[in-house]
């Protein structure tokens, strides 16, 4: 039932964030006061992502630093490069508009990051890896130096109180929680109960949660979106529909960019492990929306949120496209060699 509705919510994932958008614009009145548990919904989500994971995650990615250093100076240079010269370029006279999207720069891969290397046929462990390391470690360092350039419109205490109590530990947390579920083995066949749970073993416990942690993560997601977009409505903030597709232009663009550098990267620093390729391409073009969104409604104000709502009605579609294009390709790679 839980593998079943995984697979539903998968497929139909960006009509469910849709809906939920235009709901929360419809019943903006009635939904706006709860806008405040945005930042509780992104807790919740963060640690059922990192629940996948276990330490053994990061021993792996511990193996290779010099890799993974590579990987994060250039999402976390060239994003942000692109995003701030966007804003300065295009809306000079917005500052909020241009905070928000540098700030959408520097946040972490999009939890769907996973969810696109695995239709894409790469190498999910990599992807996973990513999305934790930029929950648990560059948030803090980036938007710290954020924060320092803020202009007087950030609120640095508010940032770091969401940062820490909403992205941090539940990262943590959640791992943890995936290093214990993923310990030890599974109780063989026939194991007597006497009522006692951890004769089950940790490996066997964890199996229901493993496939509710999606259900819970994709669930927290719409919650973020449907209060994001109700707080909108109720400020009266007037979204011009040029500005929202000049927006969408702008990261559609940033985002091929960013496909098109990772791929000319991972093509240099990685010729034989094209899976890989495809984890970081996803782990550098895309961006963790809802995170985005919770801290520019938390730190900026609702107008801030509008560059992390139209990243989500390009990127979604567009790491779509691109994961379809891989599986098509090795598709016809299979049946080359098969022939």
């Amino acid at each position: 039932m839980l593998q079943r509705l995984n697979q539903i919510t998968a497929r139909w994932l960006f009509a469910l964030l849709a809906g939920a958008i235009a709901l929360g614009f419809w019943l903006s009145a009635p939904l706006a006061p709860a806008a405040g548990l945005a930042p509780s919904f992104l807790a919740v989500m963060i640690f059922a992502v990192a629940s996948s994971l276990d330490m053994g995650a990061f021993r792996r990615a511990g193996r290779e630093p010099g890799l993974w250093l590579r990987s994060f100076l250039l999402s976390y240079i060239a994003f942000p490069a692109l995003a701030w010269t966007a804003g300065r370029l295009l809306f000079p006279h917005d500052p909020l508009l241009r905070l928000g999207l540098l700030l959408l720069a520097l946040v972490p891969a999009a939890n769907t990051a996973s969810v696109y290397t695995a239709l894409a046929g790469g190498d999910v462990a990599t992807a996973l890896t990513g999305i934790a390391l930029g929950n648990l470690l560059l948030p803090a360092l980036l938007l710290a130096f954020f924060a320092s350039q803020g202009a007087g419109a950030v609120s640095p205490a508010a940032m770091w109180r969401t940062l820490a109590l909403f992205v941090i530990l539940p990262t943590a947390a959640g791992t943890a929680l995936g290093t214990r579920l993923g310990a030890g083995p599974a109780a063989p066949s026939g194991t007597p109960t006497d009522g006692a749970a951890r004769d089950l073993g940790p490996r066997r416990l964890g199996e229901p949660w493993r496939q509710a942690a999606p259900l819970i993560a994709r669930a927290c997601v719409m919650a973020i979106m449907l209060l994001n977009a109700a707080a909108l409505r109720a400020a009266q903030m007037e979204v011009r529909v040029g500005r929202v597709v000049l927006l969408i232009l702008i990261l559609a663009l940033i985002e091929g960019l960013m496909y098109g550098l990772t791929g000319w990267w991972t093509a240099r620093r990685l010729p034989h492990r094209p899976a890989q390729g495809k984890a970081f391409c996803f782990l550098h073009a895309t961006r963790n929306t809802a995170l985005a969104i919770a801290l520019a409604g938390t730190a900026l104000g609702p107008q801030a949120s509008l560059p992390a709502m139209a990243a989500f009605l390009i990127q979604e579609p567009l790491a779509a496209v691109v994961a379809a294009r891989w599986s098509h390709q090795a598709g016809h790679g299979r049946q080359a060699s098969d022939s």
